[in-house]
């Protein structure tokens, strides 16, 4: 598969993870919110961001290579131990099963060493890897396959894995080329990785190719590709431009790649950043004793998932029973491992804060502390405190969830940032005003003289082929489908000139429905994304089936009928950014209201090593522009109508502006 029919697929991970985790609207639909909104702050909020120059990660733009000394082509479907000429793999056969397995050993013992240096000894093991499966009203475990991992002392809980392992979980095949202190994993849509013991370095080439690799070849998920579900959105052309290969320094981190025979073991927390998390925007956690892949949906559920059999089975883990936060060594594990996850998927690390360590230490010393502390309560609401207060940038949220060292739950601080109690703030008033001036039950379209006015409170998305049929059932659960139904009534309805989309409630949600709606508003919707990792821009043009008709030409576009207004206000977060943002770019309506909230990234639902739940805005696809791709809107979008909310659901005061633009 080209890579143009890859990183489209991008934005079909973006459904509800993309609202804010403040949202509590009437209309709005989205399960993975905290309920943050009742929640007051107790401590003094402020906007927190830095231009932090001291990264962590480096980029340049020469590629890898090396020269072979031995060479293996890996596969999934074999299962043998890793040597000079053969690799190791599980079984990829799946059965449902309990968490309770036992973890097996090896009878054999491993001499390793660390950067060519101490020797150490490391035990291989094997666990099983679970994904969460939906059982009537439960989310229970269902055993993929078996993962080898290694570990060099029990004592310490520190899982460490060979990157080939990884690989052959989301590849079909990998390449394999080992030299004395290097080993090349080359895998399909030329994604390459280079180990270097010696340097205890991972060198990334067309690191872009994983982020947007959607579940890999191997799906394990059983997702459905969006380009064979969105048979209404057609790709016209992608275009890259910058990408630089990435260059992850363990050094940084005080941690280490270990090396046994002609093999290395890297950290799993490290693997699982780099892989699992960046293809399949889920967190890969180990629990002592099995691995579970915190993935849910594509984040379409709650970040709230105690109380589930997957809880209970991925809290039923040694990490619990044997006190792993106890161990200084373990504790120092996790807080390295997040500090480099956080330096690499942070959407804004390239503007606010580019090395997590230095910040912290330097602004919140006492959240350090408290991440390295043994008590369990004083870790999770310092975790609680970084995502929602020190990033608080309305994507990124910490749920309710203990780690996987505690039992269940632990007692939140309810601190949040500025920028969320706006969002709260916002959201309040909007909706006293609307309910006053349209009732509870707001309509999905109204009219006014020669204005129709839409409403809708997130951008939902379902992935479905869509058909005329389909459409009208999926209304309530597609935002795309909804607009379709009230396009046709608008159609048949003799004097309308102008439309408005109502975002003055909307958090966000799929960037997907959004492309879909604005087909009605230009031929080529045309976007502009940014990595700031790889330093890769995109340019894409799609093309949208808007009638369902199975054609694409002139007459999806509706431009040559209305005129198109987006009605914006500083609740307009995430996806109602991004709407009205490419609305702008593609100079294909008026942006009247107030300046939106912003919410620039996508976000993703991610973890600790030690399983303690987050979601963070996420490197890409990040909004930009077309001049100026590295650039963002997150602070907003400028409208072009500045309105007075007082007059936001007054329709003649719409359709006064409709008149005069």
């Amino acid at each position: 598969m080209k890579l143009s029919k890859i990183v489209p697929t991008l934005f079909a991970l973006i459904i509800a993870s993309c609202t804010p985790a403040t949202s509590s609207s009437s209309l709005s639909v989205s399960s993975s919110s905290d309920s943050l909104s009742s929640v007051q702050s107790s401590e003094s909020s402020s906007s927190e961001t830095s231009s932090d120059t001291s990264s962590n990660v480096s980029t340049t733009s020469s590629s890898s290579s090396s020269s072979s000394s031995s060479s293996s082509s890996s596969s999934r479907s074999s299962s043998s131990s890793s040597s000079s000429s053969s690799s190791s793999s599980s079984s990829s056969s799946s059965s449902s099963s309990s968490s309770s397995s036992t973890t097996t050993t090896s009878s054999s013992s491993l001499s390793s060493s660390p950067s060519g240096e101490e020797t150490v000894n490391l035990a291989l093991m094997s666990a099983p890897l679970y994904i969460p499966a939906i059982s009537q009203n439960d989310c229970v475990s269902y055993k993929v396959w078996d993962l080898e991992y290694a570990i060099k002392d029990e004592n310490t809980f520190i899982p460490y894995m060979s990157l080939e392992t990884a690989l052959l979980t989301i590849y079909d095949d990998v390449e394999v080329i080992k030299e004395d202190n290097k080993i090349t994993y080359t895998c399909p849509y030329d994604i390459v990785f280079t180990v270097d013991h010696e340097k205890n370095t991972i060198t990334a080439h067309n690191f872009d190719n994983i982020i947007a690799s959607d579940g890999g070849e191997r799906n394990i998920f059983n997702m459905t590709d969006g380009e064979e579900v969105n048979t209404h959105i057609k790709e016209n052309y992608i275009t890259l431009q910058g990408t630089e290969d990435v260059v992850f320094d363990l050094n940084k981190y005080n941690l280490d790649i270990y090396k046994y025979n002609d093999d290395f073991y890297i950290p799993f927390s490290i693997v699982n950043s780099i892989t699992f998390n960046m293809c399949f925007w889920a967190s890969c956690n180990f629990n002592g004793t099995a691995f579970y892949l915190l993935n849910f949906s594509r984040g379409a559920v709650a970040l709230n998932y105690v109380g589930t059999s997957f809880e209970k089975d991925f809290h039923n883990g040694d990490y619990r029973f044997k006190n792993a936060r106890s161990n200084y060594e373990f504790r120092e594990y996790n807080y390295n491992s997040l500090m480099f996850h956080l330096d690499i998927s942070y959407g804004f690390r390239d503007c606010r804060i580019s090395d997590f360590n230095d910040y912290l230490t330097k602004n919140h010393q006492d959240i350090v502390n408290n991440l390295k502390s043994d008590n369990e309560n004083f870790y999770c609401q310092a975790i609680e405190r970084l995502i929602n207060y020190v990033i608080g940038d309305g994507h990124s949220t910490a749920g309710n969830n203990a780690s996987a060292c505690g039992a269940s739950t632990y007692t939140r601080t309810g601190i949040m940032s500025e920028r969320y109690l706006a969002l709260i703030d916002n959201e309040e008033d909007l909706l006293a005003r609307r309910q006053k001036a349209l009732g509870r039950n707001v309509p999905s379209l109204r009219y006014y003289r020669d204005t129709a006015i839409i409403t809708f409170d997130q951008f939902l998305y379902y992935p479905y082929e869509m058909s005329d049929a389909i459409a009208e059932q999926l209304v309530n659960y597609d935002s795309f489908a909804l607009v379709y139904s009230l396009m046709k009534q608008i159609n048949n309805k003799a004097g309308i000139k102008n439309i408005y989309f109502d975002l003055t409630c909307n958090p966000g949600g799929g960037v997907i429905a959004a492309i879909g709606i604005l087909g009605y508003l230009t031929e080529n919707v045309e976007l502009t994304t940014y990595c700031p990792l790889t330093k890769t821009a995109a340019s894409q043009s799609y093309k949208i089936d808007t009638n369902l008709d199975g054609i694409f030409n002139e007459d999806d576009c509706l431009a040559y009928k209305y005129k198109f207004f987006v009605l914006t206000s500083a609740m307009s977060f995430s996806c109602a950014t991004w709407f009205p943002h490419l609305a702008k770019e593609n100079e294909c309506a008026t942006i009247v209201g107030e300046n939106t909230a912003g919410g620039a990234c996508n976000s993703y639902i991610t973890a600790t090593p030690d399983g303690k739940i987050f979601r963070i805005s996420g490197i890409a696809p990040r909004a930009g522009f077309k001049d100026n791709p590295s650039a963002h809107p997150d602070d907003g979008v400028i409208v072009d109508v500045p309105l007075d909310r007082d007059y936001f659901y007054n329709d003649d005061a719409l359709a006064e502006i409709a008149r005069n633009h």
